[in-house]
Formats: structure tokens, sequence, C-alpha cells
């Protein structure tokens, strides 16, 4: 789909299930929707029909919770929301729309969007934000939000706690969760080297996007030696003045990750399941482009521990990780929202985006226990593959290895026969990129 609008342009997308909704379209092509005149109410006592929903971000997480949307009965009426043409744009299951980016006009673009947008429904929607800026977005402006949109996501205060890595680590301590050791530090020549933590450390700058060149050059980096991040840090300039979380790295492998997946309310689980990673991408400290979900009582009992004494509500990825040297398990990351491998669940009769939209339509469903042992895998195959030359690459290739979870047909978190079109644009994408790469490392005499 070809966006030629201009910055804060508002595209929508045909929708073959749905018909388009009356709204006026302005001169610069923006879109006018009608105004909202509910009055202020908290979502969570809402007791009217919920006979929609709109997903936030429409990545390959935002495209699998509209799948799931999808396969509600009766379905509800579904709008994908993102700033550039994802793949879940190419999903023939909801109505999408280009929306101005969140750091427009301090985000106040986007909310305004937003809100306009409620006012089409039938009703106040759901709102299922899926990624953290997103979720930061609604929480800085969440009287408004909840005065137009059905939320399942605990107050602002917490959600900060949770996404700022340095207030995570000292939330965890204080409720007695078990942690790697952390301190915060300086992006200096020395600074790692003058700290109390062992080698090999990872390294999570804090500074906002777009504000430290620090963060622009990565999100997570194992360092092995103080001398390596001299190196690293020795030719930044200025970049003293940026701090950066570190923190011990737990020894094992992205087998030894486990997670817990997880819809809450007041302090409650409504359903929740448990895997594992199996290969992410980059190596060590990326996404997971492969995982098992199997049950593992210690870490569902670890999870809810932890859930339970901060009284969360929403939807939780809960990750830890395995220390190789004693099976201890540590506290990595907990995401008020669903974590991108969140259909997985389905394997095991859980459906996380289901079980937040009956929670907020205060509609009663019975989720069933999670089963001993493996339920099956889930994929991302086209980053999976990356995962693969990388491997290549450095010489650590087995094909065997990479191969053996595909002999079992994993769910892919792209690729349905119901809805194909957004694996074909993902493909191609892929074709894409590498033509290009190949074209530009070509040396013309």
């Amino acid at each position: 789909m070809a966006m030629h609008e201009p910055a804060g342009a508002v595209v929508e997308a045909r929708s073959p299930l749905r018909p388009r909704p009356n709204i006026a379209r302005n001169r610069d092509h923006s879109v006018d929707f009608p105004r909202s005149k509910s009055p202020l109410v908290q979502s969570t006592v809402d007791r009217t029909p919920l006979t929609g929903a709109v997903v936030l971000e429409t990545d390959v997480n935002g495209l699998g919770a509209i799948r799931s949307l999808a396969g509600l009965r009766p379905s509800p009426r579904i709008v994908g929301v993102d700033f550039t043409s994802s793949i879940g744009f190419r999903s023939r299951l909801c109505e999408c729309y280009k929306a101005p980016r969140p750091d427009l006009a301090d985000g106040r673009a986007l909310r305004d969007f937003l809100l306009n947008l409620s006012g089409t429904f039938e009703g106040r929607p759901a709102l299922f934000p899926s990624g953290d800026r997103t979720v930061r977005l609604i929480c800085k402006y969440r009287r408004d939000f909840d005065r137009a949109y059905r939320l399942l996501l605990v107050d602002s205060e917490q959600v900060e706690l949770l996404i700022n890595k340095a207030k995570f680590a000292d939330l965890a301590r204080s409720v007695g969760a078990r942690t790697p050791r952390t301190e915060i530090v300086t992006a200096a020549v020395g600074a790692a080297a003058s700290s109390d933590l062992r080698f090999p450390i990872i390294a999570k700058p804090l500074n906002q996007p777009g504000e430290d060149p620090v963060r622009r050059a990565f999100k997570a980096k194992c360092f092995e030696s103080a001398s390596e991040w001299d190196n690293y840090f020795r030719d930044w300039h200025g970049a003293s003045e940026h701090r950066v979380l570190i923190q011990e790295r737990i020894p094992g492998e992205d087998s030894d990750i486990y997670f817990y997946g997880g819809v809450w309310r007041d302090g409650e689980p409504v359903c929740g399941f448990t895997g594992r990673k199996i290969r992410q991408h980059p190596k060590g400290l990326g996404s997971t482009v492969m995982a098992l979900c199997e049950r593992h009582d210690e870490v569902r009992r670890l999870a809810e521990q932890f859930l339970k004494r901060i009284r969360f509500s929403g939807l939780c990825d809960v990750e830890f990780k395995r220390d190789s040297r004693d099976g201890q398990f540590y506290l990595i990351e907990v995401n008020p929202r669903q974590g991108q491998w969140h259909r997985i669940g389905r394997l095991c009769g859980v459906d996380l985006v289901q079980a937040a939209f009956y929670s907020l339509a205060n509609l009663p469903h019975r989720w069933p226990e999670q089963k001993e042992g493996p339920s099956g895998y889930w994929s991302y195959q086209f980053q999976d593959l990356g995962r693969l030359v990388d491997d290549w690459r450095r010489g650590s290739f087995r094909l065997g290895d990479w191969l053996r979870p595909y002999l079992l047909r994993p769910a892919d978190g792209v690729f349905s026969w119901r809805d194909p079109l957004p694996w074909v644009m993902e493909f191609v994408d892929c074709l894409r990129n590498r033509f290009t790469a190949a074209s530009s490392a070509r040396i013309i005499p």
C-alpha cells in the first residue's frame, strides 16, 4: 500500500469485511472523525456491550492481537492504527489507519486522532497498545483515554516503574524478587571498571530515544570486559553526560530464558501460561524468533508472586533467565502489555487478547489450565532466517538444530492461510532489502 501523504496525515486502508465509516476528509488528506459525547467514565465499571477494539501499532505483535480479536464470536469491529505501513496494514481482518507519530506535538496529535477515532464506534471500544511508546502515551493522557476507551492497564505510575529499567530494578528488589545485580553509570571510559559488578555485563541506555547518542547506537549490548567497554566509548563525544544501566549477565543460552504471559485484574490472575525461548535475534539480547509453549510451575509461581505483590492489572509479559550454574531464576523484565509471542498461548488453550477483551466486556469465560509438558512451538520465520545467517557468519551454523522445531509445524507470527497478505508483504520486503544490500555492496570499476 503506497503512502504519500504529508506528515500527520491519516490513511484508511480497505477492509473487505466491514464497510467504511462515514468520515469527512480534509484538503490535506487528514480525517475528521465525529467526536464522542460520552461522559467521563471509569473503564473498569462500564456495563454496556463492547462491540469494537483498536489495536495500536500493527507489527507482528499487533497483527497477532488483530487475529485474536477476529476470532471472537460475534466478531467486533477491529481497527488497526500505526505510524508506518506495517505488516498489519495488509490484514483483511480489520480497518487500518495511518496516524501521526507519537513524538509529534508531545503526543497530542496522536492522542487527538485516537480520541476522534473512538467516536466512530458504538460505545467505547477497547484499546490494545502493542509497544512501550504507545503504552506511555496512553498513561500520559490517561484521563482523556479513560473517557473514550476501555483500558485494561495499570495506573501511569506503575507503568513507568515497569518500563523504566532503573526504576524496575528498584521495584523488583523492594518486593523481594531475585534480579541481576544492577548499577547506573555514565557512558565513559573507566565507568564500568569502577563499578562493583563482575564482567560480562549488559548495558542499557536510560535516556529517551532521540535525546541520547548512546541510545541510538544500541538498545542493549553485552560487554565481556572493561577494555571492551573503554574501547567502545572512547570515541563518544559528550557520552559521559549520559547514563547507562549496567547489570551482571546471567550465564545461560537463549533457551534458558523463560516467560509468563497473563491477563490480570486488580491483583488477581484471569488466565496465564508459561513457555521459554528457543532462539532470539540477535543472539542473546534480541527479540524472540522461536519459542516453546510448555508448563513450568516454578516460573509461574515466581511471576504470580511478583504480580500479586504489586497488585497488577492488564496484559503482561514477564521474563526470567535461568542461571546455568545453579538453576536459580532471575527476573529480567515485566512488560505491561502482551509480548510478541502472545499467540503461542493458543497452543495450550489460552488467548491473552481474547481474555482481556472478555474481561473489559465483563463477560465470564473459563480458560483451561496449562497441561504438563510442551504444547508446541511459535516462530517468526523471517527474523529466524536472520538468526540463521548470523550463526553461519559466526561459524556456529547448525542447520539440524535450526530446522528441528520446524518439523513440528510451529505456529508462525505472520503466516496465516486465513490472512496471507501480511506474510506476502514481509516476504517481498525481505527480497527488496536483500536486493538493495547486494546492489550497494557491488563494486563498480
